[in-house]
């Protein structure tokens, strides 16, 4: 008897989510290297429903399920003084209503990250960051997502290159 392909993801999703037990609740005043871990499961259904015209990128009119499923990790460590590597791997797994495809085929945000009913893992980000004291006060950067803790000169120099998104540097909405 085979299992159905979102199994594997929702026991990928269980095991992201027992991970924030293993993490401590302290907050570092400096670290040399973090791990941090994010995952969300959509699931989604419909109701059978009549329909005066179906064609081929319609929704179906029958009863149906959806999900999606995306993890992603983010893997950070100080090579050297000033110095900081990061390495984000991501898992995507789904499959839409009527395996609807297309700019209206996206009935939820996270649908678009997926490539089928079979787990896709890729690098999303990869990059080096360098920083460079201009002096002056110091400043107290926590522990997060490609950030790690610790104190770094209000002024400064950084220089960022390799795998990654602009908005990764540029967005300054505290909820993205």
């Amino acid at each position: 008897m085979k299992m159905p392909s979102h199994i594997g993801g929702l026991a990928l999703a269980a095991a992201t989510l027992l991970l924030p037990a293993l993490a401590s609740a302290e907050t570092p005043e400096f670290e040399n290297w973090n791990a941090k871990f994010q995952s969300t499961y959509v699931w989604q259904g419909k109701r059978p429903f009549a329909a005066a015209y179906s064609g081929p990128n319609s929704l179906t009119t029958g009863k149906e399920k959806s999900y999606s499923f995306t993890a992603t990790g983010a893997l950070g460590f100080r090579p050297w003084p000033g110095a900081e590597f990061y390495f984000d791997p991501e898992a995507a797994q789904g499959v839409p209503l009527s395996n609807l495809t297309g700019f209206g085929g996206f009935t939820n945000g996270e649908i678009a990250r997926t490539s089928g009913p079979n787990l896709t893992v890729y690098r999303a980000r990869a990059f080096l960051r360098q920083t460079w004291g201009l002096g002056g006060a110091t400043e107290v950067l926590a522990s997060d997502f490609n950030q790690l803790a610790g104190a770094v000169d209000k002024r400064r120099l950084v220089l960022t290159a390799g795998n990654l998104s602009v908005t990764d540097l540029f967005d300054d909405n505290a909820y993205s």
